[in-house]
């Protein structure tokens, strides 16, 4: 994934357009890609699956969904702060999907 104006593309599916969108690699993976992606003052972390390596990304996804809802429910039931510091948010594209 190296051409920026698909990488927009594809970041645009999950954030607000943004004409000053700044998406930049994020260190250097040897199994997925990854990016920085600043957006409307937000930041995120936009990262490529390696299908060779993870056949069902569904499966994949939803392992992640729910180890980190789990991680989430347990810090919120024990009164934890800064949680979104402590555990992953998922963020849904468009289409609802994980991916």
């Amino acid at each position: 994934m190296n051409n920026h104006s698909e990488l927009k593309e594809i970041v645009f599916q999950f954030v607000e357009q943004d004409n000053n969108v700044q998406i930049m690699p994020l260190g250097k993976g040897h199994i997925n890609d990854s990016y920085k992606v600043i957006s409307n003052g937000k930041e995120y972390v936009l990262q490529r699956i390696n299908h060779h390596i993870f056949k069902n990304v569904d499966q994949l996804q939803d392992n992640i969904f729910r180890v980190t809802s789990h991680i989430r429910a347990k810090l919120e039931a024990r009164g934890e702060t800064d949680i979104e510091r402590k555990v992953l948010s998922l963020l849904p594209a468009r289409d609802e999907k994980l991916y």
